[in-house]
């Protein structure tokens, strides 16, 4: 069969987070090939995508397939399979890679979907933003996940001591409630879903080019955080212009292996904003003039999170208790690590 190289380099890329590290699960770790799709499976999210032509059935070794596919130029590629391999021509390059034709990947444990419903934007942006909220402590439990309301449609993520909350959300249909591990929803916006599907053990995420990402769900309740969640009064801070760059600079120091382990500190006091991180490749601090000469205040956050929300509001009100930024749709509060310097 011939493919587009280029068509079957993206679905490789798109379908590779699904990938685990380690396998732990037979096949967790490779590519699968069924009815004209390809499929990944880590027993915590599974992402499958369409290639047209694409006729293969069976499981072939992730990291080889992915590395030498990638690297080809060729506008069109011929996949050719016998029972023990797949054998790939790319103009003078061929090469054969094992194939089993069995798929042990547990695929039949995704539940089925049988009504798609459309979602906006701002709900999978929202979704994203929550996950940067939440506890990177595996004994936190569910404040190491996304909540979706279904009863008053919104999203909630919180580590108990910062928490994201939207507003009411457009969603199209009746969406039932789900609480996802925030690693998977941080991933959800990889393929710009418009639909989504709520199953009893899975949440599933659709795009108009037919990519499926369906997340595991956790069976547990969601916490009332009603109270927290009310208006805080204070005064009010706006950070400069020029915060979006040195946060870019310190995020290159706070990058560590799992992302919900990185985060800023910044430290509001005597006319100056400091900015300190530290993450595997080292540590960072850069301080800008800022006129503030209230009450300090220090607070820390993942970057990525504050990136997002500076891109929506530079300015937020501290209160003796906490911060809050309220954006279009969506408010997030961080209690303050020190009020007293």
């Amino acid at each position: 069969m011939e493919l587009n190289t280029k068509e079957f380099q993206e679905a490789l890329k798109i379908v590779k987070p699904g990938l685990a590290r380690t396998e732990l699960i037979n096949q967790s770790t490779d590519y699968a090939f069924r009815n004209g799709r390809i499929i990944t499976y880590n027993d915590e999210i599974s992402i499958s995508h369409p290639v047209n032509s694409l006729d293969v059935t069976g499981v072939v070794e992730a990291l080889t397939l992915y590395n030498y596919v990638t690297r080809l130029k060729r506008e069109t590629m011929t996949i050719k399979t016998t029972s023990e391999e797949m054998q790939i021509t790319c103009g003078k390059s061929k090469v054969g890679i094992p194939l089993m034709e069995e798929i042990l990947l547990p695929l039949d444990q995704i539940d089925e979907v049988k009504e798609w419903f459309s979602i906006t934007e701002d709900f999978v942006t929202i979704l994203n933003m929550a996950s940067g909220a939440t506890a990177q402590d595996l004994n936190m439990g569910v404040f190491t996940c996304v909540y979706y309301n279904k009863d008053t449609k919104t999203i909630t993520g919180s580590d108990n001591y910062r928490i994201l909350h939207s507003d009411p959300l457009t969603v199209n249909g009746k969406v039932g409630s789900f609480l996802v591990p925030a690693k998977s929803a941080h991933l959800v916006p990889t393929i710009i879903p418009n639909k989504i599907a709520v199953t009893e053990s899975w949440v599933h995420f659709k795009n108009e080019r037919g990519t499926i990402m369906s997340c595991r769900t956790v069976p547990d309740q969601y916490k009332d955080l009603s109270g927290v969640i009310d208006n805080i009064e204070g005064q009010t801070f706006e950070f400069p212009r020029t915060m979006l760059e040195v946060i870019e600079r310190a995020n290159i120091f706070s990058k560590k292996a799992n992302t919900w382990e990185e985060e800023v500190q910044f430290t509001i006091a005597n006319n100056r904003i400091t900015l300190r991180s530290q993450g595997d490749s080292g540590w960072f601090e850069e301080s800008i003039n800022h006129r503030y000469k209230d009450e300090p205040f220090s607070f820390s956050i993942i970057p990525y999170l504050l990136q997002d929300i500076l891109k929506r509001t530079s300015i937020c009100t501290v209160s003796d208790h906490g911060l809050l930024f309220v954006g279009q749709g969506w408010r997030y509060i961080s209690s303050l690590l020190s009020m007293k310097m």
